[in-house]
């Protein structure tokens, strides 16, 4: 099956340590200018690439450059950085959205990647910034963290009876809710059917998607609906 392409979502840097380290910081203390610009991303202070670059003994501001795309990316440990914002706090990154597909010969035989990720300290996801969003026809999509537990549901009986194109998800064929504040870790839990559904929402879509992003990123389709494992709405521009 082939890789979906990836998504926006904010991490939160606390703004105050990071302005006060930018501005703390001396034009004698600070790194070489081959520390700060991986391809066409500028890796500000008190970020760095690679050790000797970032912050003195602070590992979570090190930044891998990956040289083998062109032009090269930058990473926080293994998910790709589109742009840190010192004066926001902000970092933005791409990341990958959680699949279940069903089988159309044997609905209770599916596929699922569930994308996982924990941050160091000093970072969060930004709840202002972010919201989770689940889309199918027959969906119980999850949120875990390590002592928080959320959700929502989507449904509909045809791809006829969905929501239309551009409106808010609000069950019918995709579903939006906000997540909670200071997040350090997510995991995307499904609740599947194993075939049980009686209007067999597996024979005009197949797959349920789950993410969390930036809010305002996503606009539903109803084609969305309808798209398998191998194809994605998702792009990598910003």
């Amino acid at each position: 099956m082939a890789p979906l392409q990836v998504l926006l979502w904010h991490i939160l840097v606390p703004a105050l340590v990071t302005s006060h380290l930018v501005a703390g910081a001396s034009n004698s203390s600070m790194p070489g200018p081959d520390c700060h610009m991986c391809g066409n991303i500028e890796i500000p202070y008190p970020f760095g690439i690679g050790e000797g670059c970032g912050r003195p003994g602070f590992n979570p501001y090190v930044i891998t450059c990956d040289d083998s795309f062109s032009p090269p990316r930058p990473y926080l440990v293994d998910v790709e950085i589109a742009s840190i914002s010192p004066e926001t706090g902000e970092i933005r990154v791409f990341s990958l959205p959680s699949y279940l597909c069903y089988n159309l010969n044997s609905p209770r035989i599916f596929t699922t990647y569930d994308f996982q990720w924990t941050l160091n300290d000093p970072f969060v996801i930004s709840e202002r910034r972010n919201e989770f969003t689940a889309i199918g026809c027959s969906t119980v999509a999850m949120l875990k963290s390590t002592s928080y537990y959320t959700g929502c549901v989507s449904y509909c009986v045809s791809i006829e009876d969905a929501a239309a194109d551009g409106d808010k998800c609000t069950g019918l064929g995709c579903c939006q809710i906000p997540i909670s504040g200071n997040l350090s870790t997510t995991e995307v839990r499904w609740n599947y059917k194993n075939g049980t559904d009686y209007y067999y929402p597996w024979e005009y879509s197949q797959c349920s998607f789950a993410f969390v992003a930036e809010k305002g990123w996503y606009n539903f389709s109803r084609q969305d609906l309808i798209l398998d494992g191998n194809n994605s709405f998702f792009s990598r521009s910003s």
